[in-house]
């Protein structure tokens, strides 16, 4: 098969595909050259792309084309009954013959060539369907043991897809090369994605949260203490109606008691609210999403349900309600505002993400996601710390510096902390002593503080940091010792 396979040049697969067109569902020509890199390689791969980016799309072309002219049989592995119910429709409007294998589904069909499959069931029956194209689709939900022992008792080549390709024990024990050929900012680029609007108003305190070692995130109790005060419902509530431009709304909260409590503060107050958890079954879930699309609420408040198998793109705002440490968990929630959308002459411009939880200072920008874990990691990285971000102190977006010097979204100016290398020396120095005063920089230094606590940094990095962003004598004054582990304590204990 590898051999018929490589024999095919680029033209003639090119013109296969192009057969199998259907109208309402051309590919985008990054979508053709996904394919067309796989079946070039013929090796197992795992396709990077970006929430929003097509991925279905570039599955049903695939599933065609190996089945219809490559003839072969073909499973599809899904995590989730709602992905599999999505899928089933997919693959129906894509004139697709196949079986479902997922509990009593009434699709089931062991004679057709391609088999649609919940990873669950075939776990749970120890199911092989007979494959020579193996694809599967939210990789980074089913890699457990199980998951894999599964995948490594297939001797054919495997595909599959993931918007978060970030797990640390890696991927390069079932798949040989990643697919990374189309980034966010292209994306953006060339309108098929919404680059975000950020802003950070903290509500949520992080600082004395546990950590679940097991989940590698804050403990679920001391979540749920840090979301039900008073003063952080009504202060969420207070900076939604600031941001609210009359368009459909996400919330993302920390437990099922959480997501309902915020309903029902913001529908008590005149801001129609519903929740969704995995509790609800899908026609019900449904009734909620048409309320959604109708006007008749506002927003909807869920707790990890919404993450995937979501696909509403008139959503303009995401409210994080939830601190998390998961840079899965939190590109899988902003990514729900991030699709194009239009309705006869509106545009969907942008989308708001509204940072109560202190997400986007631990994770960084979603444009600027970092490559997948491929290889086993020993700690997940930040792909774009607190440090390279600028915070507005009028309307607290949070953006990268543009050569403007100015906030995007209030364009407040900010002066230029790098005067000219002509002045004279007394000069920068008092340039730098105005504009960064005593308190601005405890206050930094505190945040360092607390993101080296959390994430174990070696001795030094107080004193790096401050180094690399203000100079050596800003440095030695605020962390004279390199050893900063008396200087965490120190500055996470200050009262500023």
């Amino acid at each position: 098969m590898t051999l018929r396979l490589l024999k095919h040049e680029d033209a003639l697969i090119a013109e296969q595909l192009k057969s199998i067109e259907l109208p309402f569902a051309k590919p985008r020509p990054y979508q053709t050259g996904i394919i067309l890199n796989f079946l070039r390689s013929w090796e197992s791969t795992l396709v990077h792309l970006a929430t929003g980016g097509g991925k279905s799309i570039v599955m049903a072309y695939l599933v065609k084309y190996a089945a219809e002219i490559l003839d072969l049989r073909v499973v599809i592995i899904i995590p989730g009954l709602q992905i599999i119910d999505q899928f089933t429709a997919h693959l129906q409007r894509f004139g697709i013959k196949f079986g479902v294998i997922q509990g009593k589904n009434k699709l089931f069909n062991p004679l057709a060539k391609v088999q649609l499959c919940s990873i669950d069931t075939l776990i749970v029956r120890n199911a092989r369907p007979k494959a020579e194209l193996m694809i599967m689709d939210e990789i980074h939900q089913i890699m457990s043991d199980k998951c894999v022992g599964l995948y490594k008792s297939y001797d054919c080549p495997k595909v599959a897809f993931s918007a978060t390709p970030y797990l640390k024990r890696g991927f390069n024990d079932i798949f040989t090369r990643v697919d990374w050929s189309i980034k966010f900012p292209e994306l953006a680029s060339l309108g098929f994605l919404i680059l975000p609007r950020y802003f950070v108003l903290v509500k949520i305190d992080t600082g004395k949260l546990r950590i679940d070692k097991k989940k590698d995130d804050y403990a679920t109790e001391d979540l749920e203490l840090a979301v039900k005060a008073k003063e952080v419902f009504s202060g969420i509530f207070e900076d939604f109606n600031k941001h609210d431009e009359g368009k459909p709304a996400l919330g993302f909260c920390v437990s099922i008691a959480h997501a309902k409590a915020m309903s029902e503060y913001f529908t008590g107050r005149g801001v129609p609210a519903d929740y969704i958890d995995h509790t609800k079954p899908l026609p019900e879930r449904k009734l909620i999403f048409d309320k959604l699309k109708s006007g008749k609420i506002r927003i909807i408040f869920n707790v990890e349900t919404l993450t995937t198998g979501f696909d509403f793109p008139a959503i303009e705002m995401i409210l994080l309600c939830r601190p998390t440490r998961s840079i899965i968990l939190y590109h899988q929630m902003v990514g729900r505002g991030t699709r194009p959308y239009q309705n006869g002459d509106y545009v969907k411009k942008s989308c708001k993400v509204i940072d109560f939880a202190q997400c986007i200072k631990m994770h960084g920008f979603v444009e600027d996601a970092p490559a997948a874990y491929f290889e086993p990691q020993e700690k997940e990285e930040s792909s774009n710390p607190e440090f390279g971000m600028t915070e507005c102190p009028a309307c607290h977006c949070i953006f990268r510096m543009g050569r403007d010097r100015a906030c995007p979204e209030c364009g407040l100016e900010f002066s230029d902390p790098n005067p000219p290398e002509d002045d004279p020396e007394e000069e920068r120095e008092e340039s730098v002593a105005v504009e960064f005063t005593p308190k601005f920089l405890l206050k930094y230094c505190k945040k360092l503080a607390r993101l080296a606590s959390d994430r174990g940094y070696r001795d030094g990095f107080i004193y790096i940091k401050l180094h690399e962003k203000y100079g050596e004598r800003i440095a030695k004054e605020y962390c004279p010792s390199k050893r900063f582990g008396r200087q965490v304590q120190y500055y996470m204990g200050l009262e500023i």
